[in-house]
């Protein structure tokens, strides 16, 4: 639903500029689709603005960086991920239609994958202080939920990814209104751990000749259940980015942003210790296209 208008807002660049706590969810507006692993994909033609398409993706190698809520900044977690993304399959459709100069537009997009198996260390270690924090009187019980489940101390097993995201757009002389949600439901949760995790974001621009502004907002609810023990973990996200971008030349833009972001981390039992953190990034540059 984005236009751009500067670099990307909160789609692309806030997480290399902004170290978020650890704890945190994922803060993208789109965590996953400029994932840039090679891949197969097919898209249709467009038939009376209908166009669909379809991607294939072995093995990705970004998971961990853009994922995960151990991502303590731009470097990612600090150790080999073990369980990357495994044949993952990506799914859209969308249509577009003019009304007398109103466009009107609507998608769906969607990824599933197999099982992941294996944690990074980073992860591993934060699973173990969790169960340290378990009352004794708990822990005959989570011995055997763990046997139950089948894992054993070195191999955790993770659900395969289980995306959608719905997304509506209108524009008019020259102003583009987007709205947008998503779900990733049990989505990459380590198994066992219940998980709910949405969001949505609002998008509007305005290009006056070789002007163009943007303004987005985005909010992210994440939340994690260590069953029988309950909620131990969860994290809020919500953030806004005012961008303006000017053609010099065509496929030459300058732009200039500012992005700020809030991160409310409850019951993680981390070093950073639960709260809420903000950040802000002041972007400016030239953005060449060819």
């Amino acid at each position: 639903a984005c236009t751009y208008k500067g670099f990307g807002g909160l789609d692309t660049p806030y997480h290399s500029y902004i170290a978020k706590p650890a704890g945190a969810i994922a803060n993208h507006i789109n965590p996953y689709w400029f994932d840039q692993s090679p891949k197969a994909t097919y898209y249709t033609p467009v038939v009376n603005g209908f166009q669909a398409g379809v991607s294939y993706t072995p093995s990705s190698k970004h998971r961990t960086d853009y994922s995960t809520f151990l991502d303590t900044g731009p470097s990612g977690a600090t150790a080999e991920n073990d369980g990357n993304w495994k044949d993952v399959v990506g799914l859209g459709a969308q249509w577009n239609g003019d009304f007398g100069g109103t466009t009107v537009g609507f998608s769906a997009v969607g990824a599933i994958s197999d099982d992941m198996t294996g944690l990074n260390a980073a992860e591993t270690k934060l699973v173990s202080d969790l169960l340290d924090m378990v009352p004794a009187e708990w822990l005959e019980q989570l011995q055997r939920w763990v046997e139950d489940s089948g894992y054993s101390d070195t191999e955790l097993q993770r659900e395969g990814l289980g995306y959608y995201e719905l997304t509506g757009k209108v524009g008019f002389g020259g102003f583009v209104f987007a709205g947008t949600w998503w779900d990733f439901g049990d989505g990459e949760a380590i198994k066992g751990f219940g998980q709910e995790w949405t969001g949505w974001a609002v998008d509007a621009s305005y290009a006056f000749g070789p002007y163009g502004l943007e303004v987005q907002y985005a909010r992210a609810e994440k939340s994690w259940d260590l069953q029988p023990l309950g909620t131990l973990m969860s994290s809020d996200f919500d953030g806004w980015n005012v961008s303006l971008g000017y053609s010099i030349a065509p496929g030459l833009k300058w732009y200039g942003e500012v992005t700020r972001g809030s991160y409310d981390v409850m019951g993680t039992g981390q070093a950073t210790g639960d709260g809420e953190y903000t950040g802000t990034a002041f972007l400016s540059g030239l953005y060449l296209n060819f």
